[in-house]
């Protein structure tokens, strides 16, 4: 499945063979202040755009308990802008209107998956392959950093997830037609299990979203 993934993944890159520049993956250390995590995000994001060695999974953690605890007023904008991008997307439209909404969400959220296929994308259409390329560095690692070593069939080898939409991002990835959804615990672990079509057969696929959880809670304590 992992293999199936990222190969869709890679088509829809335009048959890219390049392989995401990153450390060992890892999980980040639970918890520094959400000021020394958001620094933390700024470094890695840093070092992602200048296409130095990067732990997507990191960069995506760093995200959830930094920049996500906080009241940032431009995730208000985050629906228009992404509603914007997938209209011009499926409707043919201005490629440099898509480039620019997927650039507008990720000054916001570095690490959304949709955004970046859409730069990547866009860049390509626009001929510009250094943007390109670096786009399908980040993008693959990204993904590689959700689903890597796991299969996503059951709750113990669940996909791991730090936003819904990551969730949504990789059923669209497998062509899996979402039906229903449902939160289950096995053995503390808490995962997103997914009920979905999949090649003409009623499956389940699961997320883990113990991070997801465990960051809304301290969110909410935060602002107590």
């Amino acid at each position: 499945m992992l293999r199936k993934l990222l190969l869709a993944f890679a088509l829809v890159c335009s048959g890219a063979h390049a392989s995401p520049t990153s450390t060992p993956q890892g999980k980040l250390p639970i918890r520094p202040s959400v000021e020394k995590t958001e620094a933390r995000y700024k470094e890695l994001v840093a070092r992602a755009k200048a296409g130095k060695a990067v732990n997507f999974r990191d960069l995506r953690l760093a995200w959830l308990y930094g920049p996500a605890m906080k009241d940032d007023p431009r995730t208000e904008k985050l629906p228009a802008l992404r509603k914007a991008m997938f209209e011009n997307m499926q409707q043919g439209g201005d490629v440099k209107v898509v480039l620019a909404r997927a650039r507008d969400i990720l000054d916001i959220v570095y690490v959304d998956l949709d955004a970046q296929k859409a730069q990547r994308q866009s860049c390509e259409a626009l001929g510009d392959d250094a943007c390109a390329q670096a786009g399908r560095v980040v993008a693959l690692g990204l993904l590689k950093s959700v689903v890597e070593g796991r299969d996503g069939r059951s709750c113990a080898t669940a996909w791991r997830v730090v936003s819904v939409d990551e969730e949504y991002f990789v059923l669209r990835m497998i062509d899996a037609e979402f039906k229903q959804q449902r939160i289950v615990n096995e053995d503390g672990n808490l995962c997103d299990e997914m009920s979905v079509e999949l090649d003409g057969e009623e499956t389940k696929r699961y997320f883990e979203i113990s991070d997801v959880v465990e960051a809304r809670a301290r969110r909410m304590k935060l602002k107590k």
